[in-house]
């Protein structure tokens, strides 16, 4: 079985993780598509050249360094998979994606065609009309996503309201709910770094975020009721690791409240240092809200902390309360005072911490390490050559 994979997030070494798993299945040949360089944040970062386990294929793109998601694509797409031959081609890309689009077009060049499946996490749906009127991308995706949802033969969603949302598209094929996983061996519970804590000024309990300083992220809601805390709770710290155009407002938040000695903002740190951090947080907090053009479609951070035995907190924001399910405590989004009672819940109680903690690591284990995942991608493949 000869299957390319195609990922501009796999330009990040974490994001292979899974494919040493797949690449061990029976039967398997796995070549991996891969940017040469591509924008993550604010870092231009050059393509992971993997583990040895499975090829991977560097190519220049389009837009890369832009980080434009849905408008980049590569060069020489064509005669790399002619040089594979694939049965499979896996185009973890979204279906209005000009790459997804290209792999598409490339798959029909190929003899014999291989069968072709692309991944979505869209869990809301999309007109494109949420672009400016001058914005080519409002003119632009809608054709592309038609274009590739009538010759694609599989989609795997990233969670299950992608399944309706594709249905409404007029998706008719074969659909599978496989999110991204992680790999547990690199995200283990450790005693916290007494001296990362001490240099970064951390004191008592600490509260946790990670992500990007964005309204939509439900951080406005996170300090305000944790400033409900302080007084019932007076040694603890709010940590929000991360950075985005937002901080600044979120800043001035925490100043008109008077808590701001009791917050500490911290920029994104490296993929391979997060799990330092994490270790220092006994919860961390993902209070998303649902907007009109974005709702919470996983929270990688969560699976990090369940990893951890870090005990979560999360709003019911997209696929949050899925995640999550009965290790955690979910609230209602944007509701400050019932975020607060959570927070209480957990600050006033170590015993109640642990109990999720341990019930978070199970279920991150058994339902989202790249293992699992791993095989749950091989037998659509299976599935799909079958037919």
């Amino acid at each position: 079985m000869k299957v390319a994979l195609v990922s501009h997030s796999a330009v990040v070494d974490v994001y292979q993780d899974k494919f040493r798993y797949l690449a061990a299945m029976p039967g398997m040949e796995l070549s991996v598509i891969i940017p040469e360089a591509y924008r993550e944040g604010r870092d231009i970062v050059p393509g992971f050249e993997g583990t040895g386990e499975y090829e991977v294929i560097r190519l220049p793109v389009y837009f890369g360094k832009s980080g434009r998601q849905n408008l980049h694509c590569y060069r020489s797409l064509l005669p790399a998979l002619q040089r594979v031959r694939p049965d499979i081609l896996h185009l973890e890309e979204e279906p209005e994606s000009l790459v997804t689009a290209q792999g598409l077009y490339c798959a029909g060049k190929l003899h014999p065609r291989p069968k072709t499946i692309i991944y979505t996490w869209r869990n809301i749906p999309k007109t494109h009309k949420e672009w400016p009127i001058t914005s080519p991308q409002r003119y632009i995706y809608p054709p592309v996503e038609r274009y590739v949802l009538d010759r694609a033969d599989y989609i795997v969603a990233g969670n299950q309201e992608v399944v309706d949302v594709s249905r409404a598209l007029g998706w008719r094929h074969p659909m599978s709910v496989i999110p991204h996983g992680i790999d547990p061996s690199k995200y283990l519970p450790a005693p916290a770094d007494t001296a990362l804590k001490q240099q970064l000024g951390l004191r008592g309990t600490v509260v946790g975020f990670i992500g990007r300083m964005m309204h939509m992220k439900g951080i406005e809601s996170l300090i305000r009721a944790y400033a409900r805390t302080t007084e019932a709770m007076p040694d603890s710290t709010l940590l929000l690791l991360g950075n985005g155009p937002d901080q600044e407002y979120f800043r001035n938040i925490t100043s008109q409240l008077g808590i701001g000695d009791r917050v500490l903002f911290h920029d994104f740190v490296p993929v391979a240092e997060v799990v330092r951090y994490i270790n220092l947080m006994d919860m961390l907090v993902l209070p998303s809200l649902t907007v009109p053009e974005w709702k919470e479609q996983l929270g990688r951070v969560l699976l990090e902390a369940m990893a951890c035995e870090v005990p979560l907190i999360g709003s019911s924001s997209g696929e949050i309360p899925h995640v999550i399910a009965d290790t955690g405590l979910v609230f209602p989004e944007g509701d400050i005072g019932a975020l607060s009672t959570a927070l209480l819940r957990y600050l006033q109680s170590p015993e109640l911490r642990r109990e999720y903690a341990l019930a978070g690591k199970q279920r991150v284990v058994g339902e989202y390490a790249n293992e699992q995942i791993a095989k749950k991608i091989y037998a659509v493949y299976r599935q799909l050559l079958n037919r």
